[in-house]
C-alpha cells in the first residue's frame, strides 16, 4: 500500500509526516481530475519582438522551458512567485512547503515546492498511487527511470540496495521487501544547476516513491535550515 505522504526532503533522505485518510481522499480524488503533469509547460505566450513585455515585481514574465529547473518554476523564486504559476489553490501550505497535485506519467502525484528563508531549494513528486501488488511500485520506479533516462541521460548512480536478504531470492515478494524497509531503489542525476533523485523506500509496510530536484547553489540553505532545527532541540 502506499499511502498518500507528506514530503519534505531535507538532508538527501525524505523526512516523511503521514497525513491522515481525509488528506489521503481529498488528493487522490484531486489527482484524479487533473491534466497530464505541466513540468516544463510554458504559461501563456511569450511577448512579440514588436511589443517587448518587460516583467514587474508583482507579475513576473513567464518563464520557459530552457531556464525553468521544477515544472515552470526557477530556484530562488519566492513562495508568492511560485503560487501564480499553479493554476489551482494548493492543497497543502506548511512552513517550508506548498504542495499540489498532478499526474506524472499518468500516475497520480503530490507536487511539493520547498522554501527555504522565502527561497524554492528544492521540488519533488510524490507519487500516490495504490497498487494491490507492492511489485507495480517497481515498475513504476522503471518506468521512471527510463524516462529520466531519456531526458537526462544515464544515471551517475543507479543503486538497489538490501538492508536484509529475507526475500533477496524471491521476485515475487520484492515489493513487499521495499514496503518493509529491506529494499531500496535510487538513481541521481545531475544536471549544471541542479541535482535529481529517484527513490522508492519503505517502511511499516507502506512504499514511498518520490521524483526530487535540488538547487545546487542553495542546498546550502538546507543544510543550515536542518542545523538550526537541531540546535534548538538541543
Amino acid at each position: 500500500m502506499l499511502r498518500t505522504t507528506m514530503l519534505i526532503v531535507l538532508i538527501g533522505v525524505a523526512v516523511i509526516s503521514a497525513v491522515g485518510h481525509a488528506q489521503d481522499s481529498i488528493f487522490e480524488k484531486e489527482a484524479a481530475e487533473v491534466p497530464a503533469s505541466k513540468r516544463g509547460q510554458v504559461l501563456g505566450e511569450p511577448p512579440t519582438a514588436e511589443e517587448p513585455a518587460p516583467p514587474t515585481a508583482e507579475e513576473p514574465a513567464p518563464p520557459t522551458s530552457e531556464d525553468t529547473h521544477f515544472r515552470d518554476a526557477r530556484w530562488g523564486m519566492s513562495r508568492q512567485q511560485v503560487k501564480q504559476l499553479e493554476d489551482e489553490d494548493p492543497i497543502a501550505e506548511e512552513e517550508l512547503i506548498v504542495g499540489y497535485v498532478d499526474q506524472l506519467l499518468g500516475l497520480k502525484a503530490g507536487v511539493y515546492y520547498v522554501f527555504i528563508d522565502n527561497q524554492l531549494v528544492r521540488g519533488v513528486y510524490g507519487i500516490i498511487e495504490d497498487h494491490t501488488n507492492d511489485n507495480e511500485y517497481i515498475a513504476d520506479y522503471e518506468d521512471l527511470k527510463e524516462a529520466l533516462t531519456r531526458k537526462y541521460g544515464e544515471p551517475e548512480q543507479d543503486q538497489v540496495i538490501w538492508k536484509s536478504n529475507t526475500y533477496r531470492d524471491h521476485p515475487d515478494h520484492w515489493g513487499m521487501a521495499v514496503s518493509m524497509g529491506d529494499l531500496t531503489y535510487l538513481s541521481t542525476w545531475a544536471q549544471s544547476e541542479t541535482d535529481i533523485t529517484l527513490s522508492l523506500t519503505g517502511d511499516n509496510f507502506e512504499s514511498h516513491l518520490q521524483v526530487q530536484y535540488t538547487s545546487q547553489e542553495l542546498e546550502h540553505l538546507i543544510e543550515e535550515y536542518r542545523q538550526r532545527k537541531v540546535d534548538e532541540m538541543l
